[in-house]
């Protein structure tokens, strides 16, 4: 079976799900016809808010677009045999298709159907990115061209972005036609571990049977023991919600550290997800901590006490407190090649994302706060650009042993720019509660109100999107 048969093989499973396509291009013309450059159709299973992604872009040699449209299971075979066949991208004005090399009259393909969610992916792959740029017509300066448009953009890769493409490095040196087909189902990121009970919430789309469903799951305890078990879709209870079926199963946990659930559909998997036990983990974190520093008297040294002086061991301390608190931490300041990156970035477990700088001295010494805001802006347009389905939260914090007193001359910078100071008084305060308490959303809002108040005399920091 070649990889376009398998695509289709593996999609006819639950082609009954798909309502929406979404199609996006960015094309160029040349005097042999309008050549496609990158291109993806994405065949999701509940529709998305169409009105604000579409988007229409055409200069004297570059077209570009992402149009959503309604589908059901006929109209989802022959846009997908029309692709698969041509080479081209159905919805849109014109006639625009993947250029070959030569003589040739085939595309290659290639099927990625690695990874969880279930979210095959069928690249087909056409003339080189530099046969292209040969074709008569092909604009010499084309990014000339994009910046001078009414719409300006500043790059080709500015432009992929907003079609909810690949930027060119990803696209790589062929030409490009990706078919995205989205999951009929998944495990909500809502599930937890609470008390004995692990609890499972998934979803179905509409047009999928709840008998086909199978639900298993691994309970992992502390001793290493496994237990494993799955239940079939009509043991659990479904809901309509969202024009969806939603369903929720709980499974008693007895203590386990780790419950990893699949969940499948006619006997191919499409979704996993591993809930942990947040307070039993924690617990042990703490535990591990109290046998190196019981009464965590080093600790509130190297970042409070004498130690605190100390660049590096400052840094340290931080990352401990804040992984005490149940963030997931990673320290980038020790690592020499990433210094121009933040010293930690922190997220909690629901998807809070830290952006945190450590110092000794002023918090805008070497212009710090300036460095910070860039890198929050550079991680939101990364976390944006990767997949657009998710909006992250986000906080720029500067965390220093010096007093709020000490710091005030950076108070009113640190505040029009949106950036948390984090100082002794504070960091006090948590080592007086940090065996007691492990939240580390909880911990994340209460940062937040450690933004200094803005000042109208004192302009932020502003950098291009």
């Amino acid at each position: 079976m070649n990889e376009q048969d398998r695509f289709r093989a593996l999609v006819s499973t639950w082609k009954e799900s798909y309502v929406q396509v979404i199609s996006s291009y960015v094309a160029i013309k040349t005097q042999k016809g309008t050549r496609l450059y990158c291109g993806k159709l994405c065949f999701n299973t509940w529709a998305s808010a169409s009105d604000e992604s579409a988007f229409r872009f055409e200069t004297e040699h570059i077209i570009a677009g992402c149009i959503a449209r309604a589908i059901d299971t006929s109209t989802f075979s022959s846009i997908l045999d029309f692709a698969i066949g041509s080479g081209k991208v159905a919805d849109v004005d014109r006639d625009i298709a993947l250029a070959v090399e030569g003589n040739s009259q085939q595309f290659s393909f290639w099927l990625d159907e690695s990874g969880l969610p279930m979210r095959p992916q069928l690249y087909l792959r056409g003339a080189s990115f530099q046969a292209l740029r040969n074709i008569e017509g092909f604009p010499r300066h084309e990014e000339r061209e994009l910046q001078a448009a009414d719409m300006p953009f500043d790059t080709l890769d500015e432009l992929l972005a907003r079609c909810g493409l690949p930027n060119s490095q990803r696209v790589g040196d062929a030409t490009t036609l990706q078919i995205v087909a989205e999951p009929p189902g998944l495990i909500e990121g809502s599930s937890q571990i609470k008390g004995s009970s692990g609890i499972i919430e998934c979803r179905i789309a509409p047009g999928m049977q709840p008998a086909k469903v199978r639900l298993g799951w691994r309970l992992i305890h502390k001793n290493q023991k496994i237990e494993r078990a799955s239940i079939a879709g009509d043991s659990i209870e479904w809901n309509d919600k969202r024009r969806s079926h939603a369903g929720t199963f709980v499974v008693p946990t007895g203590g386990a550290l780790m419950l990893h659930s699949y969940l499948s559909y006619d006997s191919v998997i499409i979704c996993d997800r591993v809930l942990h036990d947040a307070a039993q983990i924690l617990t042990l974190r703490h535990e591990v901590h109290q046998t190196l520093d019981p009464d965590y008297s080093a600790l509130k040294d190297a970042l409070i006490g004498p130690s605190a002086k100390k660049g590096d061991s400052f840094e340290n301390a931080v990352s401990a407190l804040l992984s005490l608190f149940g963030f997931g931490v990673t320290h980038y300041g020790g690592i020499k090649s990433l210094q121009d990156g933040p010293d930690i970035i922190a997220i909690t477990p629901s998807g809070r994302i830290g952006i945190f700088e450590c110092t000794t001295t002023l918090p805008d010494n070497n212009g710090k706060i300036a460095k910070l805001v860039r890198r929050r802006q550079l991680t939101g347009a990364r976390i944006a650009g990767s997949s657009g389905d998710i909006i992250a939260e986000s906080l720029a914090a500067i965390f220093t042993p010096l007093s709020r007193e000490e710091v005030k001359a950076n108070l009113a910078l640190a505040g029009n720019n949106g950036v948390a100071l984090v100082c002794k008084e504070q960091i006090e305060q948590f080592l007086g509660r940090v065996a007691l308490s492990s939240d580390a959303d909880a911990l994340f809002v209460e940062l937040k109100g450690f933004v200094p108040p803005s000042r109208t005399d004192a302009n932020p920091f502003s950098f291009p999107p």
